[in-house]
């Protein structure tokens, strides 16, 4: 009796440690291009490259950490897009040489945070449903535009650089801008839909500084240059 006992804890305390070790390791590491279809947090633990798409969102409530890595793709395809969903933000890392760099043309209250998106052909940050935050992030060299949250009023760019695009910063109505660095954009630095608030940007050495369509803009304490 004692010895089934015994067999019996020690095979419960190895179930209980291969229950943790599978819960560290977990789902949430993502080492390879795929989609991600539940909930949850998701890490990147190394350097993505892509034929075509990268990564794609189908899940609400998703946390994606690129953990500083880098994805690359081929020219095409979108490098992080994602499906019609709800409460995303993907944060820390490089998304490069796609079409598209985050096309989140379906994602309410879709959140970007500290990501370089540099180099993609048609355009660096989309986001097009209401709640999108950009946040200390890059759009550069991008052949389209920048930042384009045309369609995610209201919606909040802050302390964010975007330069060397064809535009730069694209809003629609209802929307914060609020200390970025807008330069060197062959077309207008920024482009935005009245009423939104735009304060305390640098705008600079761009084809136009600031494009504000419509009455009920607030414009205060920015820097604009040629």
């Amino acid at each position: 009796m004692k010895r089934a006992k015994y067999w019996t804890l020690a095979a419960s305390v190895v179930l209980g440690l291969s229950a943790i070790a599978a819960e560290a390791q977990g789902p949430g590491l993502i080492s390879s291009c795929q989609p991600i279809t539940q909930p949850g947090s998701y890490f990147l633990t190394r350097n993505l490259t892509a034929t075509g798409s990268c990564l794609t969102i189908q899940a609400n409530f998703v946390t994606l950490d690129l953990g500083g890595f880098v994805i690359t793709g081929n020219g095409t395809g979108s490098g992080i897009a994602a499906t019609p969903i709800q409460a995303i933000t993907v944060r820390n890392g490089t998304v490069t040489n796609f079409s598209i760099g985050v096309n989140f043309k379906s994602a309410h209250d879709a959140t970007i945070e500290r990501l370089r998106v540099i180099r993609n052909s048609s355009g660096g940050i989309l986001i097009q449903e209401p709640g999108a935050t950009v946040k200390d992030s890059l759009a550069a060299d991008n052949g389209g535009f920048g930042i384009d949250v045309f369609l995610g009023a209201p919606s909040l760019v802050t302390g964010s650089v975007s330069r060397n695009n064809s535009t730069g910063i694209i809003t629609g109505p209802g929307t914060s801008l609020i200390g970025n660095s807008v330069g060197s954009n062959t077309g207008a630095g920024i482009s935005v839909i009245c009423p939104s608030l735009v304060l305390g940007n640098t705008v600079t050495s761009n084809g136009l500084p600031v494009v504000i369509t419509g009455v009920g803009c607030v414009t205060d304490h920015n820097v604009l240059g040629p």
